[in-house]
């Protein structure tokens, strides 16, 4: 079992009743093959870095978006949004873990990962976000 007791997903609350059922999936980041026990929503990388492990938990079998958001000197750079599968319900499940692809920009400090519904390939468009994971380039 992971050291936390985060919840596992939840049902967004702050759409109107005309839009689409959606689920604000919940993150945490990987640390040599455990959880932080400190601050689990963030993480050291280099710039070299090439993926980061994560724990996705929402629905089994529905899709979720990831959107990563570098800071640069020269402002935020978004990436195109990067859908997977969810797995697992339980964050502390080992089929929560996922691998997120990275392409650190030059002169980057840090980035944002955010993840929402998805439906094919593609964020549910007006859907919520789920909670952040916050990375600091070293």
């Amino acid at each position: 079992r992971l050291p936390c007791n985060a919840t596992t997903s939840c049902r967004n609350t702050t759409t109107s009743p005309s839009t689409p059922v959606t689920i604000a999936s919940h993150l945490l980041s990987e640390n040599g093959g455990s959880f932080s026990r400190k601050r689990a929503n963030t993480a050291e990388i280099t710039a070299g870095t090439s993926e980061v492990t994560i724990a996705l938990a929402g629905p089994a079998g529905e899709r979720a978006a990831f959107q990563v958001t570098w800071e640069t000197p020269g402002g935020e750079v978004p990436r195109a949004a990067h859908v997977v599968q969810i797995r697992s319900p339980r964050l502390d499940s080992a089929r929560a873990r996922t691998a997120l692809r990275l392409a650190v920009p030059a002169g980057a400090t840090g980035a944002t990962i955010r993840v929402r519904p998805a439906s094919g390939n593609a964020p549910v468009a007006g859907s919520a976000f789920g909670n952040a994971l916050t990375l600091t380039v070293t």
